[in-house]
Formats: C-alpha cells, structure tokens, sequence
C-alpha cells in the first residue's frame, strides 16, 4: 500500500499524512495509558486507605487474600507486565487506522495527479510537439487508472463493536478509570469511521478530476483522442461507483448513496406510473 504510486506523491501531502497518523495514534496510545495508570492508582488507593491488596490484574498465583510480600511484589510485576503487553495489543488497533489513512491519501495523490497531467498539457502542448503532449497526456491517465485498479482491489474495513456500562455512583478514581478507558474507545472508533470516511469523500472526486485531465483538447490526433476519451470514460465510469464498507466482508456498513435517496423520493412523491393498455 506504501509503495503504491509512490513515484505520483508530493512532499505536501506525504506531511500532511505523516503529521494525520503521529497525531492520531498518539491520541489513542495516551489515552490507553491513562486508562491503564487509573487502573494502578485505584489499586494503590485501597491499598493504602482500606489496606486491600493491591490488585490490577487477575492471576491464579497469588490468590488475592494473599498479603505475604512476594505476593505483593509479583503483583506488581504483572501489573508492569501488563503495561508491556498492551503494546502489541495496540499495534493490532493502530495498523488498520494507518491503512485506513494511507489509502485516503493515495486517493488524494491520485486526483493531484489528474490535477497535474492536465497541466502539464495544457503547458505543454505549446512548448513541445503536440503530438508528444497529447502521449505524455495519454500515458498519465493510463497510470492514473492502473493506479485506481490497485486501490479499489485492496479497499476494506474490520468494525470493532463497543458495549460499555457507566455506574452513577463513582468515587473519583473509579471516575477517572471509567471515563479514560471510555475514551479511548470512542478515539478507536472515530479514528476508524473518521479515516474510513475520509476515504469515500476523496473516492467521490475522483471521477471529475479525471474527467477534467483535458482529453477533448486533443482534438488535432483524432485516434489519439479516440483512445484516450475511451480511458477516461471507463475510468470515470468506474470511479463514480461508490465504495462500501463491509464488517467481515459480510455486513454493508456504508449508508445509500443520498443523491439516489433523494431522486427515488423525488420520483415517488411527482410522478405517477399507469399502467399501458
């Protein structure tokens, strides 16, 4: 996916997806940790005001009257432990938003590159012979469309599904261990659906900036034109079919098209179909 149309990419928008990724992932990796640390402070606060063993994680050595300070201190070691083993848990959440985001930018590379083949024949075909323009022009929506190909195939989307419970009565540290672990679900999950849309979005305009890379000023080299305008329709054709997302590849998530919502209501509520004789 890194790779793809790599050689198509700007420095502006590489910033822009690297600055989107640190920051979003951060977000979350914070918000994990603070929910992990709530969990340890609640426990050193029994320990210390109602003088329960401290206690985070559930083992089956030491039992949990144990009090002895070996018991304590492996209690300790696999709460640090704990805190070790939430990494790779993590990387499994953060892989697919960083998929998620390069694709929404490779989508965003490949209507710059529509952007930018059409001027550069717009430029070009001045500068140099016309018909050298117009091959430059026709290789350009060739490696723009191979590009889309590769993009759609690899289009898809796992969904987590959250079930939490808040308690009204809560001191202040069950509060504050409610609350960031809820938080960091709700990042996970609006780092998925907010990439995943990003991605439909970018997906949609695809389809007017290659209609807009300037086949129809290829008019002097009729077969030329000819072969280029049957890339750019069936490229175009192909791009303004609208990606869904599936859970499990099984499950549609993504909503009806609105523009289609809108033309069956308009046609249900203005017209009247008879029947023929």
């Amino acid at each position: 996916m890194a790779q793809l149309g790599a050689d198509m990419e700007d420095d502006v928008t590489m910033n822009m997806q690297h600055k989107k990724v640190k920051y979003g992932l951060l977000l979350y990796v914070v918000s994990v940790y603070l929910s992990l640390l709530a969990y340890g402070v609640d426990s050193l606060r029994k320990y210390v005001t109602e003088g329960t063993p401290f206690y985070t994680v559930v083992t089956y050595y030491p039992s949990y009257n144990s009090t002895t300070h070996v018991a304590s201190a492996l209690r300790i070691f696999f709460y640090m432990t704990w805190l070790y083993m939430m990494l790779p848990m993590m990387a499994a959440d953060c892989l697919p938003i960083v998929h998620l985001i390069i694709m929404a930018f490779k989508f965003i590379t490949l209507c710059n590159h529509f952007k930018k083949i059409s001027k550069d024949f717009s430029r070009n075909k001045t500068n140099m012979r016309k018909e050298s323009a117009v091959l430059k022009l026709k290789f350009g929506c060739m490696q723009g469309i191979l590009m889309h190909r590769k993009l759609i195939s690899t289009f898809g989307l796992s969904v987590y599904i959250l079930n939490f419970q808040i308690s009204p009565k809560q001191n202040l540290t069950d509060a504050i261990m409610t609350y960031t672990f809820v938080t960091s679900l709700f990042i996970l999950l609006a780092l998925n659906l907010w990439n995943a849309g990003e991605i439909t979005y970018q997906a949609s305009l695809l389809s007017f900036e290659i209609y807009s890379c300037g086949w129809h000023l290829c008019d002097s080299f009729p077969q030329h034109q000819k072969d280029i305008k049957y890339l750019v329709l069936i490229s175009t054709a192909q791009a303004q079919k609208s990606l869904i997302l599936k859970a499990f590849a099984i499950q549609e998530l993504s909503l009806p098209d609105s523009r289609i919502q809108y033309l069956q209501y308009f046609i249900n509520e203005n017209f009247t179909l008879e029947p023929l004789d």
